[in-house]
């Protein structure tokens, strides 16, 4: 009986990590935002996330109002969509390949009245999307959970955000 042996040799560089709109881990953090005629409303609570969920992670925000989308990655609108069964929702306009978007969209259905912290907490979950989260079980402590209560982006979220920006 004759044995094969066969060895591999794989030669592996250094892990850079990249996420959804194409941004390497430690190497570009700067993700464009623009604000599309958003209400009084979600235009303070996208503001509020902005600055206390994404800001104390390694992501740079550019954010611009109102400016062409097609020269924004994220682009956040709110409007009464209607009786869609969603009240936010993201997703990909552009794909640059089969896993990079280079231009998404943030929609906030208006179709029902929120609270602040209601609005908050939307705002909040759709932005973790378009950079990256998926829904979270960390129920008391997560805006990804979707849970009206929570207002932010967990420790884990803001973790994980680090490591793929």
């Amino acid at each position: 009986m004759i044995l094969a042996c066969l060895t591999i040799l794989v030669v592996a560089g250094p892990v850079t990590a990249s996420n959804l709109l194409g941004h390497r881990a430690g190497w570009d953090s700067t993700v464009k935002v623009n604000k599309v005629a958003l209400s009084a409303q979600f235009n303070t609570q996208v503001n509020n996330v902005l600055s206390e969920s994404v800001n104390p992670t390694d992501i740079t925000l550019q954010i611009a109002i109102d400016q062409a989308a097609a020269n924004w990655e994220v682009n956040i609108y709110d409007a009464n969509y209607g009786d869609t069964g969603w009240a936010g929702h993201w997703n990909c306009q552009v794909w640059g390949s089969m896993t990079v978007c280079t231009q998404g969209r943030v929609r906030l259905n208006q179709v029902v009245s929120y609270t602040n912290q209601e609005a908050k907490s939307l705002a909040c979950e759709e932005i973790g999307h378009s950079l990256g989260l998926a829904h979270s079980n960390e129920v008391n402590a997560s805006c990804m959970s979707q849970q009206w209560n929570q207002t932010k982006l967990s420790t884990h979220d803001r973790n994980h955000l680090n490591s793929i920006y």
